[in-house]
């Protein structure tokens, strides 16, 4: 399985996290894995009833959910917005 290595920042709490996503996972089960992960690792209550969103840092948009990482364009050194 080939993965991609991004850089994802969460604005909320101001931190940088570094992910590993499969090319063959949407953007939207890897947005909700992001968001998962970075709640459970800092301890944050996962309550969100919407899908968080990735947005490219390179486009400044957000980033169509039901795309594949490798169809979105994602590459390896890609930085990321979770909002």
């Amino acid at each position: 399985m080939n993965k991609v290595s991004v850089e994802v920042f969460v604005p909320s709490i101001g931190k940088k996290y570094d992910f590993l996503l499969p090319n063959a996972m949407s953007i939207n089960d890897a947005s909700e894995l992001i968001h998962k992960a970075i709640c459970d690792f800092e301890g944050l209550m996962y309550t969100s009833r919407e899908i968080p969103q990735l947005c490219s840092v390179e486009s400044e948009k957000i980033i169509n959910g039901v795309l594949t990482v490798e169809s979105a364009g994602i590459r390896d050194g890609c930085r990321l917005v979770l909002v």
